[in-house]
């Protein structure tokens, strides 16, 4: 019955974070999410986060990480408290570099 209460409260606040991003005019720029996240692109995070949890919302494993990072940023947004960042370095990512050489087998030895 607790975990019933529990989740009706968490849809409840689903519910009014969809509403309350649909209106949102989202800010130019990198959002400083808490110590070590950084949101830089907020309507795609809001977007992918929303349909995450919405595919996977029966399994706990997937959705709580999700479900804690869009509930953190959307008690952000709605405070209004939210700290812009610049952002000085691009990551590059694994698809970026080139492959790497194949490693070749050593030639069998003939006894």
């Amino acid at each position: 019955m607790k975990a019933e209460k529990t989740d009706a409260v968490v849809e409840e606040k689903m519910r009014e974070a969809v509403s309350f991003f649909n209106a949102l005019e989202f800010p130019e720029g990198a959002i400083k999410l808490n110590e070590h996240e950084v949101i830089l692109d907020a309507p795609k995070f809001v977007k992918s986060h929303l349909s995450t949890l919405r595919a996977n919302w029966k399994n706990i494993s997937i959705r709580a990480p999700y479900l804690a990072r869009f509930l953190a940023f959307y008690d952000l947004m709605k405070s209004g408290d939210c700290e812009l960042v610049e952002v000085k370095k691009t990551v590059r990512l694994v698809a970026d570099k080139p492959a790497p050489k194949p490693i070749k087998k050593p030639a069998k030895r003939k006894t």
